[in-house]
């Protein structure tokens, strides 16, 4: 990888190139280069010892930011709640704070699905002696629904700031799955085993290890 830096007026130079096939890009806190730029202006090219390659105009486009909160069900900020945002040429990801404040930048011009999953407990669910359901919140796609299928898509501008996008987490029961791989290697290697959502495919769910029977169980699940 070779590079160089822009002056004030967005020149670049980059010498001493060995012969070989090059891909230009260019990188700048706030901005992102879009793919269909980049596939239209061919920055993919052959450089033969002797040449000079003079056209090469490479172009930012301000990124846009998604800003709110992750609130429960009676309204309460959620710390520490992972907020996704799922975009058709990838995303970006970010925490909420104390307040259950979040910002995710660096996102390119697009239509967006948001997702916030709390962080899972560390502790067991709850074994009631009167018989009540223990609960638990679930990852829910803004505002307020539980399916992808059914999430409010928002679309972000160049240097658009979208805020007051607040998600109310979905309070559900606890739901498990237990089972048995069959055909275990043996060993001491662990294997782990992960629940996926129906249309959810390239986003992770709930993750367990299976036992060296091959039995395993996997609690909370979302509905």
């Amino acid at each position: 990888t070779y590079g160089a830096l822009t002056n004030q007026e967005g020149k670049f130079t980059i010498t001493q190139l060995p012969p070989g096939r090059y891909t230009a890009s260019a990188d700048r806190i706030g901005f992102v280069m879009l793919p269909k730029t980049v596939s239209a202006l061919n920055f993919n090219f052959p450089l033969a010892a002797g040449d000079k390659k003079e056209d090469l105009n490479l172009i930012l486009t301000p990124a846009g930011a998604i800003i709110g909160r992750v609130l429960d069900a009676a309204g309460e900020p959620v710390a520490n709640a992972l907020v996704q945002a799922e975009g058709n040429e990838g995303g970006e990801t970010a925490a909420t704070d104390e307040q259950g404040r979040y910002r995710i930048g660096g996102l390119r011009p697009g239509k967006y699905r948001l997702h916030a999953s709390p962080r899972p407990s560390q502790f067991s669910s709850e074994v009631r002696t009167d018989g009540s359901e223990d609960l638990h919140y679930s990852s829910t796609y803004y505002p307020d629904s539980l399916a992808r299928a059914s999430a409010r898509r928002l679309d972000v501008g160049p240097a658009a700031e979208l805020s007051g996008i607040d998600i109310r987490l979905v309070r559900t029961g606890i739901l498990s799955v237990s089972g048995k791989v069959s055909g275990m290697a043996g060993g001491v290697t662990p294997t782990g085993i992960e629940m996926t959502r129906e249309g959810e495919n390239g986003y992770g769910g709930p993750q367990s290890t299976v036992k060296p029977d091959g039995s395993f169980t996997i609690s909370p699940m979302d509905p």
